[in-house]
């Protein structure tokens, strides 16, 4: 049984990249198994490399991260990749989300919030702040508001199933709790993003939660109010 977090770290500013992987490294869960300090090795060695989570820096001399995240993504390998920036830009941002990567953080950003990123991104596939996902859903719905929808469209199976999605599961482990395949999932995810005509998962969950679609069957059901 695989018993840490194997995490890979691209960035081109030696003192910031030796200075993170040593705080990894004293992790008890955390073992960084690949560094490099540009675009064009990672893209040359990373298929060599067997790792979890990538932390990868945005802006780089060479091939900068958003190329190396979208080769990563076009050719399969199967590592989840935070994006490391010292941008706070929300089109920036909204642009990264829509592209896929699994989560975003700011240089500055305080240890513990680094901690909980790369394990949320491990144990459920995604992570974005609460202020990252309110920042998405308003710039992404004219004038910051929900559009016209009825509530009573979701049924309660996709309530069930939204309430884990927004809480971070991922399409297994929803279908081991809800003893359906994979495939009823995500035919359920993608009706729901339908009748929202939303574009992924990201804005999915910030949508139902801001519009509180599904808060009356969520009561109704037991659970407990997510609210970002």
């Amino acid at each position: 049984m695989q018993s840490k977090i194997r995490i890979g770290v691209v960035d081109d500013h030696q003192l910031f990249r030796k200075g993170l992987i040593e705080l990894l490294t004293s992790l008890d869960n955390m073992d960084v198994v690949f560094e490099s300090s540009g675009g064009a090795d990672t893209l040359a060695r990373i298929e060599q490399v067997d790792m979890d989570v990538l932390l990868l820096d945005l802006k780089m001399p060479d091939v900068d991260g958003i190329e190396v995240f979208k080769a990563l993504r076009d050719n399969h390998y199967d590592c989840k990749v935070i994006v490391l920036s010292m941008h706070d830009e929300t089109q920036l941002l909204n642009y990264l989300m829509n592209e896929g990567v699994h989560g975003y953080l700011y240089k500055n950003s305080e240890w513990e919030e680094v901690m909980h990123c790369i394990e949320e991104v491990y144990t459920h596939g995604r992570y974005f702040a609460p202020e990252q996902l309110n920042r998405f859903f308003q710039s992404n719905s004219p004038h910051g508001q929900v559009p016209s929808f009825q509530k009573e469209a979701f049924t309660s199976r996709e309530c069930e199933i939204m309430y884990y999605i927004a809480s971070g599961l991922t399409t297994v482990e929803i279908a081991d709790k809800l003893y359906l395949s994979k495939r009823t999932i995500e035919g359920h995810r993608q009706r729901m993003m339908d009748k929202l005509d939303v574009k992924n998962t990201a804005e999915l969950v910030a949508m139902v939660i801001k519009g509180k679609y599904c808060t009356e069957k969520w009561s109704e059901m037991g659970f407990v109010p997510i609210d970002f």
